[in-house]
């Protein structure tokens, strides 16, 4: 789900409303989200299909391998995820544990939050197009991780 959310740019309620059928040949397509555990449209209304790079396609055809549920993230009923589901909050809290991030969360991961602009000037970000979501893994992690360092070093000095 991590990777989802930093590759492609995706809200977290876009990722808790993908289904099997969203996997296409040419990326992902983003046209729900998830608002108190059922589809709703997007923020702004609209669909897209995402690029994704082929090690996500990967992943994602792996894990849809382990379960037969028409969503791609379905609870264990096979139903779609509540952002604030004790699942989600463990997701969460072991992500900030792992990456000793206290104040970590969805957001952070999607590179057009604005936690994550705000630890980028104005001017680079507009230059670099590190907003828009990335094919290469690589590329998109370099990008994340540059714009992250700063508060992560705040975050774990003490």
């Amino acid at each position: 789900m991590w990777h989802l959310l930093v590759l492609t740019g995706a809200r977290i309620g876009e990722v808790l409303a993908l289904t099997r059928a969203d996997l296409l040949p040419d990326g992902l397509l983003i046209d729900e989200s998830a608002l108190d555990g059922h589809p709703s449209t997007t923020e702004h209304k609209k669909s897209r299909t995402v690029p994704i790079p082929a090690s996500l396609r990967s992943e994602l055809e792996e894990w849809l391998a382990e379960h037969n549920h028409s969503l791609m993230f379905p609870t264990q009923a096979g139903k779609m995820h509540h952002r604030g589901d004790l699942y989600l909050r463990e997701v969460v809290k072991r992500a900030r544990s792992a990456a000793k991030i206290p104040d970590l969360t969805f957001r952070c991961a999607v590179p057009r939050s604005a936690r994550f602009s705000r630890a980028i000037s104005k001017t680079r970000r507009k230059s670099s197009g590190i907003i828009r979501p990335h094919s290469r893994c690589r590329f998109t992690r370099s990008r994340w991780l540059n714009a992250n360092r700063l508060r992560w070093k705040t975050s774990t000095a003490g």
